[in-house]
C-alpha cells in the first residue's frame, strides 16, 4: 500500500526589537560621581564667540560619562585619569557641573559663587570666596557639594528648580573659576534644554578676567607697645581680654 505524503511547513520563529523607551524625566534621571566615567564623543562641546564673550553649548545627556573642557583653549578634552589629570578645567554630566578640585581632582579648580551679581557687571575676580568641590554634607540631597552649583545643595546644580513643571532654567548667578593654569574666567549658564525640548544639553556664557580684586587693607597706627587686634571680619576691635 502507499502511503500518502505528508507535507511540513516550517515556520521560523521572529525576532522583535523593541525601541529604548527611557527618557530623561526629572533633571536627575541617573548618573553618578564615576569619575572614570570619560565621554569619547570629541564633538560634544560646541562654541562661538562675539567679541570677547564666547557661547558654548555641551551635549551632557548620557548619565554614566563626564565631558570634559579646558577653559584655556576652549576645548573638550579626555583625560585616561580625570582624579590625576591637569588636562581639564570644569566636567559636565546631564545637569551636574564639577572643577577639577577638590573631591574632583588635583588641578586645584576654585570656583566664587556671585549670587544675584550680572555678568556683565563682573570686570574683576574677587579676592575672597572662592571653595572646591566637597564631599556630601548633611544636605537634602546625595549628590556631592560641587562648588558650582545655585542652591544651597548640589541637587540641582547651577540651575534654578521649578517645582511645579518640573524644570531647570536659568540662575541669577554668576561664577568665577580660577583655573588649573591660574586664570581667571567668569561664567553665566543659561539654559539646560536643546531646541526641541530635550534635557542634557548645557549652555553657558564664558570671559577670562584679566584681573582681580586686592584684598581690603587695613591701616592702624600703633601708639604705643601694646598689642592691636585685628578681625578680618571687623578691622580692628578692641580686646579686654585676649585669653577669652
Amino acid at each position: 500500500m502507499r502511503l500518502p505524503s505528508i507535507l511540513f511547513a516550517v515556520v521560523p520563529l521572529v525576532a522583535v526589537a523593541c525601541g529604548d523607551l527611557d527618557s530623561p524625566g526629572t533633571p536627575d534621571a541617573g548618573g553618578g560621581n564615576n569619575n572614570n566615567n570619560n565621554n569619547t564623543n570629541p564633538s560634544q562641546i560646541t562654541s562661538s564667540t562675539q567679541g570677547s564673550v564666547t557661547t558654548t553649548e555641551v551635549d551632557a545627556m548620557d548619565t554614566e560619562a563626564w565631558v570634559y573642557m579646558d577653559l584655556e583653549t576652549g576645548l573638550q578634552v579626555m583625560p585616561e585619569d580625570s582624579l590625576d589629570s591637569q588636562e581639564w578645567d570644569i566636567a559636565f554630566q546631564r545637569f551636574k557641573v564639577k572643577g577639577i578640585g577638590g573631591i574632583s581632582g588635583a588641578g586645584n579648580v576654585e570656583v566664587a559663587r556671585l549670587d544675584d551679581v550680572a555678568f556683565a557687571d563682573v570686570t574683576e575676580a574677587p579676592a575672597t570666596g572662592f571653595v572646591t568641590d566637597a564631599e556630601d554634607s548633611e544636605d537634602e540631597g546625595v549628590i556631592e557639594d560641587y562648588a558650582i552649583s545655585a542652591g544651597p545643595s548640589s541637587e540641582t546644580g547651577p540651575w534654578a528648580y521649578d517645582f511645579m513643571t518640573h524644570t531647570l532654567s536659568e540662575a541669577p548667578v554668576t561664577y568665577v573659576i580660577r583655573s588649573v593654569e591660574g586664570a581667571f574666567f567668569k561664567l553665566r549658564f543659561t539654559n539646560y534644554y536643546d531646541e526641541a525640548g530635550d534635557s542634557g544639553y548645557i549652555t553657558f556664557e564664558w570671559e577670562e578676567l584679566t584681573g582681580q580684586a586686592d584684598l581690603p587693607g587695613v591701616k592702624f597706627e600703633l601708639a604705643d607697645r601694646g598689642f592691636t587686634y585685628l578681625s578680618f571680619a571687623n578691622g580692628v576691635v578692641e580686646v579686654t581680654d585676649p585669653d577669652s
